[in-house]
């Protein structure tokens, strides 16, 4: 399964590329159930 099907399926908030919940640096978006690690996001976001 995706990632992003989890997240709908579960309602957690998993990194979207690697699907980890874990690490300080897990952003969410304000307006989807999408969450990024700011390492994982391309491009790069700012911490």
């Amino acid at each position: 399964y995706c990632h992003e099907c989890m997240n709908k399926a579960t309602g957690e908030r998993n990194c979207l590329v690697c699907g980890k919940r874990s690490g300080k640096n897990l952003v969410l978006c304000e307006l989807c159930p999408r969450a990024y690690h700011t390492d994982c996001h391309n491009p790069a976001m700012p911490k």
